[in-house]
């Protein structure tokens, strides 16, 4: 799947925070945009990876009556998941 972040620069569940030195020397702040995903495909455990956390981590997902969701905090674009 893909998941598009909005571009809305005025929503105010925005994040802005500021990247520590040691991760980034110049510094830059980032606007992450609080992103729900969903899976509606059942399971007993369900986890997400994508191109946000370079296939890296899985991020455990919680279960709801009829899917399963986690929010996550991401820069604005497209990403794969």
């Amino acid at each position: 799947p893909i998941a598009k972040t909005p571009s809305f620069h005025s929503m105010p569940t925005n994040v802005r925070v500021s990247v520590s030195p040691s991760d980034n020397s110049l510094g830059i702040e980032e606007e992450l945009i609080p992103t729900v995903l969903k899976w509606k495909q059942g399971g007993n455990e369900v986890y997400v990876t994508g191109t946000f956390n370079s296939w890296r981590e899985k991020i455990p997902m919680r279960k709801s009556v009829k899917d399963f969701t986690t929010i996550q905090y991401l820069p604005p674009g497209v990403h794969q998941y």
